[in-house]
């Protein structure tokens, strides 16, 4: 999954940045795993939709 996800950012524009949330499988089930993509999602569209 990850060799894909950094295919597909190679392809984007936008900035961009693949981080790899330990203890998470592709599905983020595992406890704490999903709140944490959340949070790096949030913040991502903080610093970038600012207006």
């Amino acid at each position: 999954m990850l060799s894909l996800n950094e295919r597909a950012a190679g392809r984007m524009t936008a900035e961009r940045m693949i981080v790899v949330v330990p203890g998470g499988g592709h599905l983020f089930a595992e406890p704490g795993a999903l709140d944490e993509v959340a949070r790096l999602a949030g913040d991502w569209f903080v610093r970038h939709l600012k207006d």
